[in-house]
């Protein structure tokens, strides 16, 4: 029968002290003289206390020894590094759910995290406020909005990946599919998408984009006005980083299958929208032609408008009209955002 008080209680533990005092060891402190032992307590005699979930800090340190990453140190693995894995899998096996947090320098491939992992928390080389920083993530005391500034490959083979390949060079062909790729350029063991894209990134709300509009026609050396509704379609406050990417029809040189040309960040209140308009400057569009002259030339451009490179909801088509614009000395870097 537990007929042991809170007062009892105290008073074993006093025992055990006064046992240890007297030489008695226990199985641990055994152990540990002839082991390298990593002790973790696991539950109490009389408790009932079970842990809710497990947070796994993985990944790799920067520096000059002893490390996975640093100046003029590069890894030629995206794995996770020494036995991660296995411990990942380890834990896992447990049936708890698991969340990752990943530091370090530079991306790791995981795959099999991406697929048994509860939720995945990139948090790079976070500083001396980390620990506070991860935490308020992962209470929700904070509600996360970053963005991937890299797509996160598959697997090492992949290198180079980015989003803005060239047309027909690339992953982005409309097929991720192992039976396309036997004939479209991709792999025919595995998908030819990264495994995050660039731009990705998760919130604790939601988010809904609609109501694109774009004029039909603008001259070679216009502006732009790119509008669109953001609503918090979720239940809690949080911000949304809305991406605004180009594509160029009918240039006599290759280019990219996608750009990044604006990007801006919107805190709203659940239920509440904002109407953005990105203010896209032509020569912003520039390019070498096959004159090597760097200008802006009529034809088609593709507007697209989502929450990163693969997640773009709204498109439309704006014709550039007139003549060939040279912008060498003029180009444009910044698309100007504003809101209401």
């Amino acid at each position: 029968m537990n007929m042991y008080t809170q007062d009892m209680l105290k008073t074993l533990g006093g025992m055990n002290q006064v046992l240890h005092d007297m030489g008695a060891v226990s199985l641990r402190e055994a152990l540990a003289e002839r082991f390298t032992v990593n002790y973790a307590p696991g539950c109490t005699l009389l408790g009932e206390d079970e842990s809710d979930v497990a947070v796994l800090a993985l990944g790799g340190n920067c520096g000059w020894v002893n490390v996975t990453g640093g100046e003029g140190k590069d890894r030629s693995h995206l794995d996770l590094p020494s036995v991660q894995q296995k411990l990942l899998e380890a834990v896992a096996a447990t049936g708890k759910p698991v969340v990752v947090v990943l530091y370090g320098p530079g991306c790791f491939a995981v795959n099999w995290a991406a697929e048994h992992a509860a939720a995945i928390l990139q948090a790079w080389m976070p500083g001396p406020a980390a620990g506070v920083a991860v935490a308020d993530v992962l209470d929700g005391t904070v509600n996360p909005g970053g963005k991937l500034p890299v797509s996160v490959p598959r697997h090492v083979g992949q290198i180079p990946l980015y989003y803005n390949h060239k047309v027909g060079s690339g992953y982005n062909d409309g097929s991720d599919n192992n039976a396309a790729a036997i004939f479209s350029g991709g792999y025919v063991d595995g998908p030819a998408g990264p495994l995050y894209p660039f731009g990705y990134g998760l919130s604790y709300t939601r988010f809904a984009l609609e109501g694109l509009n774009v004029p039909e026609q603008v001259p070679t050396d216009g502006v732009i006005p790119v509008r669109c509704t953001l609503r918090n379609t979720g239940d809690r406050a949080g911000s949304q980083v809305v991406q605004l990417y180009t594509h160029f029809n009918g240039a006599h040189v290759t280019r990219p299958n996608k750009q990044l040309q604006g990007f801006v960040r919107v805190d709203l209140a659940p239920g509440e929208d904002k109407r953005i308009t990105f203010h896209l400057s032509c020569a912003q569009l520039g390019y070498y032609n096959e004159a090597m002259r760097f200008g802006v030339e009529p034809g088609v451009l593709d507007v697209m408008v989502g929450v990163s490179s693969s997640e773009l909801p709204l498109s439309a088509r704006v014709r550039l009209s007139g003549n060939a614009v040279e912008t060498m000395g003029r180009r444009v870097y910044e698309c100007p955002v504003t809101m209401e």
